[in-house]
């Protein structure tokens, strides 16, 4: 009878166990009052989506990589006012999220970037109010090291961020740590780079012969390793004429546009594949979706990941702007060239500079190259 017992009691507390792990895993949608502020929070896949309103005045943003797995975990909001500019400041349970301010600015929400590097007289006034809050925001950009033909701001550079800048025969190599090139190619290649990040691995397709696609480059970032795969059944060579459709795991989808195929392409076991006649893939949100012939080839089909926010470029100046929530102004910046959205990163090309913007760095410069006033098309990565 004892046994018994003691195992009913084991299964119902490895129950309570699963219960309760697998119950803050789940995704939550709650709407409480703090400080006569309503706020809707949101959490989905590490990430704190809020919406804070009070009369008229309304933030929006999202709190990222948290493993809180908690609900309502703002404790207190505090409101500061100068003139037309109104902040507020969370504070939250876990004392281990970073407090930041959320401001509007005549009713509209713009990053505290953007008012720092204005240098609002009303913004610098209520930011040393909540220096006690260890509120406070660096976005100065270091000192630039020349190397090779390019300038770095290595120290603009976040821990474990990786950035990779094809130079015709080869690309930089650049991080917090070291600065390195690696030749590549015999000869210079100029235009209609394909190139892709996957999980570890920059690769490229060598698209220069008119009689396809035989090798294919990947460098192993984490290793710093280069190596090459051969395609040797003649059968599998890919067109000049072929664009990537996107990455999903370590499979890398290729279209060639010229023999109307598909083929999924794996670096890392060196392997290729065309994907069955009349059959094609693409890839929404991680969801399989397929394609006859005749729908799939009426545009460039590239998968897409669906953020929390959308962006755009209006007059020089970037904005996001999340479901439900506000338009947010990021910054503003002249000649943007190029930009791509990664995660909670932006990317950008402007002029002869490569930036990186995200809420809690602002935008710095990464590097300064006079090739990329000519050539900037699918010419930079990073790997994080």
């Amino acid at each position: 009878m004892k046994k018994y017992k003691l195992i009913i009691f084991i299964v119902i507390l490895l129950f309570i166990c699963f219960v309760i792990i697998n119950g803050f895993n789940n995704e939550h949608s709650v709407k409480y009052e703090i400080n006569k502020y309503t706020v809707k929070e949101s959490f989905i896949d590490k990430r704190y989506d809020f919406i804070i309103e009070k009369n008229k005045n309304k933030y929006s943003y999202s709190l990222y990589n948290l493993n809180i797995k908690d609900k309502r975990i703002i404790k207190e909001i505090k409101t500061y006012k100068k003139n037309k500019l109104v902040c507020i400041l969370p504070i939250y349970k876990n004392n281990k999220i970073t407090n930041e301010l959320y401001c509007l600015s005549n009713n509209k929400q713009v990053s505290n970037y953007y008012l720092f590097n204005k240098n609002d007289s009303d913004y610098l006034s209520i930011l040393n109010k909540v220096e006690k809050y260890n509120v406070f925001y660096d976005y100065y950009n270091s000192k630039k090291v020349s190397y090779k033909k390019i300038e770095v701001y290595q120290k603009n550079i976040i821990d474990k961020y990786y950035y990779i800048i094809w130079n015709y025969d080869g690309m930089y190599v650049l991080n917090n740590n070291k600065l390195d090139y690696k030749k590549v190619l015999d000869y210079d290649l100029y235009d209609n780079i394909m190139s892709i990040m996957t999980d570890k691995y920059f690769v490229l397709f060598e698209n220069t012969s008119v009689n396809g696609i035989k090798n294919i480059y990947y460098y192993d970032v984490i290793k710093g390793k280069l190596n090459k795969f051969e395609i040797k059944d003649e059968k599998l060579i890919i067109s000049k004429d072929s664009y990537i459709n996107g990455v999903i795991g370590e499979d890398i989808y290729v279209t060639d546009r010229n023999k109307k195929e598909q083929y999924i392409v794996n670096v890392k076991s060196k392997t290729i594949n065309k994907i069955s006649d009349n059959n094609y893939i693409v890839y929404v949100d991680d969801e399989k979706k397929e394609y006859n012939k005749s729908d799939f080839f009426m545009k460039n089909m590239y998968f897409e990941k669906t953020s929390n926010y959308s962006y755009y470029l209006k007059d020089n100046i970037m904005y996001k702007k999340m479901s439900g929530g506000n338009e947010i102004l990021l910054f503003e910046l002249d000649d943007i060239k190029e930009w791509n959205i990664l995660g909670n990163d932006i990317l950008i090309v402007s002029d002869d500079t490569l930036y990186l913007y995200n809420d809690s760095n602002g935008l710095k410069k990464i590097a300064e190259s006079n090739e990329l006033k000519y050539n900037y098309k699918n010419i930079c990565s990073l790997f994080k």
